[in-house]
C-alpha cells in the first residue's frame, strides 16, 4: 500500500497502481471500523463519472460493509450534493469517490463524519487502522 495515497483532506492516487480493489476494500473496511467504534452504523457513498469510479465504490462499499456498516449507494453526483446530502438525509457520513481536479487516471475518496470533513489526523487513523488490522473480529 503507497502510504502517500493518505493526504491532508483525501485519500487519492493513480487509480489503477494505488487505489486497486484490494487496497480500496481495506479502506472500507478501516472506516467502516472508525464508524462502529463511534456509534455510527451507516455511511451513503457517491462518485463522479471517471472510468474507475464505480469499481472503487464497490470494493469500499464491500469493506464497509464486512464491518456491519450499512451502505446507501447514491450513485453519480457532484461532491456539492454529496455534501448536501448530510444535511437532508437521515445519513451523517459519507465518502464522495472524486479524483476531483486531477487528470484522469487519478481517482480519490472524501470522506465526511457526522457532517464534518474527515481530515489530518482522521485520515492517518484509517492508514493505522489498516496497518495494525484494527477491524472488528466477527465480521458480515
Amino acid at each position: 500500500m503507497n502510504n502517500n495515497i493518505f493526504r491532508e483532506y483525501d485519500i487519492r492516487g493513480i487509480a489503477d497502481l494505488d487505489l486497486t480493489d484490494k487496497v480500496v476494500y481495506k479502506i472500507g473496511k478501516a472506516f467502516g471500523y472508525y464508524l462502529r467504534l463511534n456509534n455510527h452504523l451507516s455511511l451513503s457513498i457517491s462518485g463522479d463519472v471517471r472510468d474507475t469510479t464505480e469499481r472503487i465504490k464497490k470494493a469500499f462499499t464491500k469493506g464497509a460493509l464486512s464491518q456491519g456498516v450499512n451502505v446507501v449507494n447514491m450513485g453519480v453526483l457532484p461532491t456539492p450534493v454529496n455534501y448536501f446530502s448530510l444535511y437532508n438525509t437521515s445519513t451523517c457520513n459519507s465518502v464522495q469517490v472524486t479524483g476531483s481536479h486531477n487528470p484522469s487516471e487519478y481517482n480519490g475518496l472524501k470522506i465526511s463524519f457526522d457532517k464534518k470533513p474527515f481530515y489530518g489526523n482522521m485520515i492517518q487513523e484509517i492508514k493505522n487502522i489498516i496497518k495494525n488490522e484494527l477491524y472488528l473480529k466477527n465480521e458480515k
